[in-house]
């Protein structure tokens, strides 16, 4: 009856395998705090100075070979078929032997008909990955002499369908074990080769690092994040001397001034450079249409034009420059001046767009010109990508700049390729674990990835990727930062003063945290709680008075607001701080925030 039911399985349709279960690599996260936390997805967070241990299963990686089909002989491709069926169904098969027995437990004399169920139950289960494994004994082949054995030496009372399911599955594998035995020989005379590589991908670029017996290369210096620290970097302090005279510029003179002098500088300078580009481009394009023989009419006609249009726009440009370097205030008011200035922008980046797509269609135009006349336009067409990188980094990046506050790092993993460095593993050498520190990976910034890739491969041909991890870094465990900005506390009332917000410098000490599973946490909300320190002057005497307070801070530091305490004065406070979300605003960050090295 069980081995009709075994024959019979094969009808009975088996949940797949589990997708983690398949996986070469098994990650493991082990914090500062010592935490240890297993890493089940390809795409997770850790914290920015955990150590990440990596599991490599060599049995996995042979059932990844099935993917990898080039230049492989009929007899190791049906090995690597065989291996794989068999590994799966046995580890399903122990699966469910595992319940069954559980059922088995329940038996009794004149059991009730919910345990018969339960028990028939389990043995369809067991039976359908059984049938599996029997159909792979071929009659006359060595599993199938296997299973004679284990099947004929039965004692007189019989064996137990849990027993003969068990015996079946020994014997299946001792029969996995030989079939990777062959696979292992044929592997090694085919030249099939595994690797193993990580890199950091951030914002300022890609770069591989080091995994100890998978690679030969250099280890980047160590890098550790203090995760208690409450001192303002260097730059922090520079920073703060230009937030406390942008403070003093706001209550003596208004918003108007204030953006003016301070936010313009970042728009001036981004201009002067395009400005710059633009001039040696024009000079170029003109030289190339009137002076280069053997263009024709229409190349010459197109080189004109963009002469013309590089012409348009600089002048565009320094007449915007003009318009913000006066050294006077403009008499607008606040909303004028910001109304204004917006509406320049935009144009500034429509136009720099616009611009950029006439600059690759000319780019195009001098890539169809004869042989011949390449050498005379190779020049024209290197000012014109520069220019055209100036117009992305200096232009249209002014808005980006906003735009890419909240967003996460892009990796794009199929441009991640394997280094020289990066060994190339024969299935007996490749190592069975490695680890990853992320604190001699160099400097990282929170937001920053680490992207492990596993390929194989045949003799020299270009490894394929089979499995890619990407852990995205952050400061998931709790720490201080310190972050520096312009706040506004509302003046008390006895204070007297025509305004009611009065600007001062400040810096804080936030306790802040992050989060493993809500990336909204660390991408967006990014709550801390804190105490601020200010330097305020509610009498306006020009001495400063220390304000001390406590702090919610939210989105990046953009947002700060708490009561406190004007120590001089003997007055409580509401104030507010709001951080601009371009990462340099004239030299003044208002959200600047620090992430000191260990000593």
């Amino acid at each position: 009856m069980l081995i009709c039911l075994l024959l019979a399985a094969g009808a009975v349709e088996s949940a797949g395998p589990d997708p983690t279960d398949a996986r070469v690599l098994k990650l493991k996260e082990v914090d500062a705090d010592s935490i240890s936390v297993d890493i089940k997805a390809d795409m997770a967070v850790v914290d920015i100075g955990s150590t990440i241990y990596i599991d490599v299963s060599r049995d996995r990686a042979l059932a990844k070979l099935g993917t990898v089909t080039a230049g492989a002989s009929e007899r190791t491709a049906t090995l690597v078929k065989s291996s794989e069926a068999l590994a799966g169904a046995l580890a399903r098969t122990n699966e469910e032997l595992t319940q069954m027995r559980t059922a088995m437990a329940e038996w009794k004399p004149n059991p009730p008909p919910a345990t018969l169920k339960m028990i028939q139950d389990a043995t369809e289960k067991a039976a359908a990955p059984m049938s599996i494994i029997m159909n792979a004994a071929t009659p006359g082949s060595r599993f199938h002499r296997g299973l004679e054995a284990a099947l004929t030496d039965v004692p007189p009372e019989g064996l137990s369908d849990p027993e003969l399911f068990r015996r079946i599955a020994d014997v299946a594998a001792t029969e996995l074990e030989a079939l990777r035995a062959e696979l292992r020989q044929a592997l090694q005379k085919e030249g099939v080769f595994f690797m193993l590589g990580a890199w950091i991908v951030g914002a300022g670029g890609n770069r591989e690092v080091h995994l100890d017996g998978f690679d030969d290369i250099k280890p980047q210096d160590r890098y550790v994040l203090d995760r208690w620290s409450i001192f303002l970097t260097a730059e922090q302090q520079k920073q703060l001397d230009a937030i406390g005279r942008a403070a003093d510029q706001f209550n003596s003179q208004g918003i108007g001034a204030l953006v003016q002098s301070v936010g313009m500088p970042m728009l001036l300078e981004a201009f002067m450079r395009t400005t710059q580009s633009l001039e040696v481009t024009e000079k170029s394009a003109q030289q190339v249409g009137t002076t280069v023989v053997g263009l024709s009419d229409t190349v010459r006609t197109e080189l004109t034009q963009t002469a013309t249009e590089l012409r348009q726009y600089r002048v565009y440009l320094g007449g915007l420059m003009r318009k913000y370097q006066g050294t006077t205030p403009a008499s607008d008011s606040g909303a004028a001046l910001l109304t204004g200035f917006n509406a320049d922008l935009r144009e500034a980046v429509l136009r720099a767009r616009e611009l950029s797509r006439k600059i690759g269609q000319v780019q195009a135009t001098l890539a169809s010109v004869p042989p011949a006349l390449k050498p005379s336009v190779q020049e024209l067409d290197k000012v014109l990508g520069l220019t055209a990188t100036a117009l992305k980094a200096d232009i249209d990046g002014l808005a980006e700049g906003v735009a890419s506050l909240f967003s996460l790092v892009r990796v794009n993993a199929e441009l991640l390729e394997f280094s020289k460095e990066v060994k190339r593993h024969s299935v007996a050498s490749l190592p069975s674990a490695t680890l990853l520190d992320l604190n001699n990976t160099g400097r990282r910034e929170p937001g920053d990835a680490v992207v492990f890739r596993f390929a194989v491969g045949r003799g020299e041909e270009k490894p394929t990727v089979v499995e890619t991890h990407q852990l995205t870094m952050h400061r998931v465990l709790p720490h201080f930062d310190t972050t520096v900005g312009l706040i506004f506390a509302r003046v008390p009332e006895a204070e007297g003063g025509s305004s009611r917000f009065q600007a001062a410098p400040a810096y804080s000490v936030l306790l802040k945290w992050g989060s493993r599973t809500e990336s909204y946490v660390n991408t967006l909300v990014t709550p801390g709680l804190g105490l601020n320190l200010s330097a305020l002057d509610f009498n306006r005497d020009n001495t400063p008075e220390v304000g001390v307070a406590l702090t919610l801070s939210l989105f990046r530091n953009i947002l700060q607001a708490g009561g406190g305490y004007n120590v001089f004065r003997d007055r409580w406070y509401f104030f507010f701080g709001v951080g601009l979300p371009l990462p340099n605003i004239g030299g003044l960050p208002t959200n600047a925030s620090s992430s000191l090295p260990d000593p």
